[in-house]
Parts: structure tokens; C-alpha cells; sequence
């Protein structure tokens, strides 16, 4: 993410299936029609980073047998940046977890529930200020445990005008008592 002093960025975003979902993701797309296919693009470009104009896209490695599919989206957002009380500040751009998904139901859990599958999402940002910009003090990040499940977000400078934030979701497959 590239952010101007108007406020505005610009953004490439690197978004990838692995694993065997990633080889029955391809061939979904082989044979979408390219208008489909720049609908796709659209929607996950907005879950990323909402209100984004979506300028190009591609989907590498989607002929390749070998390569995973990697969608390749480049874009502008005109008010990225939230000016208040004299400090420059936005979400964080990463793509949402959708864990409540995972154990949807109503109200309060009753019995224990087991998550079958493992879950990892590793989602890595890289913001570069323009220059007439600067970096305040940025957070250090955060750690959580569940069970034999781990969450990390770390936030760590890289250079005068640039921060690479680090999030990794690993849920292994786990039995969660109702009170957890």
C-alpha cells in the first residue's frame, strides 16, 4: 500500500488458495468468462479494502499445473486515510477472519463443538508513506492461545516511512468446551 499526502492510496493486493482448495478454485476459474472473472476480482478486492476502485487484476499461475493460484489486484481508494485530532490513521487492511462462521448458531453454546477442519490464514501488509508524511509510534501487535490453536498480529517498522504488519491464524482441529 502506497499512501499520498492527500489521503489517498494505492494498492496491490496478492490474495492465494493453497493447498488442494487452491487447485479446485483454478479450475473454477478456467473456465469462468473473463466479465465473471472481473466480478471475482471486484468482490475480493472490497473485502480487503472496501471502496476500492479496482484498476486491473489478473490470476497468475491459473494455466499452471504446477503454480498456485494467486489473483493479482491493483487499485486506488480516494479516502483511505482518516484525518482526527491532527494524526493520520485507517484499519488495518487485512482480509476479515469470518470465524463466526465456523460455530454459527444462536445464543449461548450449550454443548461442546468440534472443529473439524484446520484453519490458517496467513495475511501479510506492507504501508509506504509518501514523502511530507511520517510514521507516529506504531503498535507492538498482539498474541492469543485457544487450546492448540494460536492468533499473532505484529506490526514492525521497515525503514523511515514503511510498516509491515504480520497476522497468522492456526486453529488445528479442536474440541472446545461451551465456556470457551
Amino acid at each position: 500500500i502506497a499512501i499520498d499526502a492527500d489521503r489517498s492510496a494505492t494498492f496491490e493486493i496478492r490474495f492465494a488458495y493453497t493447498g488442494n482448495l487452491g487447485y479446485v478454485m483454478k479450475e473454477r476459474y478456467r473456465e469462468m468468462p473473463a466479465k465473471q472473472k472481473k466480478s471475482v476480482a471486484t468482490q475480493i478486492a472490497s473485502q480487503i479494502v472496501p471502496g476500492i476502485d479496482l484498476e486491473s487484476f489478473d490470476f497468475a499461475g491459473l494455466e499452471s499445473e504446477s503454480e498456485p493460484l494467486e489473483f493479482v489486484l491493483r487499485g486506488k481508494r480516494a479516502d483511505f486515510i482518516d484525518a482526527a485530532g491532527g494524526e493520520l490513521s485507517c484499519n488495518l487492511p487485512l482480509p476479515p477472519l469470518q470465524l463466526g462462521s465456523l460455530a454459527s448458531g444462536e445464543g449461548e453454546r450449550k454443548l461442546p463443538f468440534f472443529l473439524r477442519e484446520p484453519v490458517v490464514n496467513l495475511s501479510t501488509v506492507r504501508i509506504e508513506l509518501s514523502p511530507g508524511l511520517a510514521l507516529a509510534g506504531a503498535q507492538s501487535g498482539a498474541s492469543e492461545s485457544l487450546g492448540q490453536g494460536r492468533y499473532r498480529l505484529s506490526i514492525a517498522r521497515a525503514g523511515a516511512r514503511a510498516v509491515v504488519i504480520h497476522r497468522a491464524l492456526y486453529l488445528a482441529p479442536m474440541l472446545l468446551a461451551p465456556a470457551e
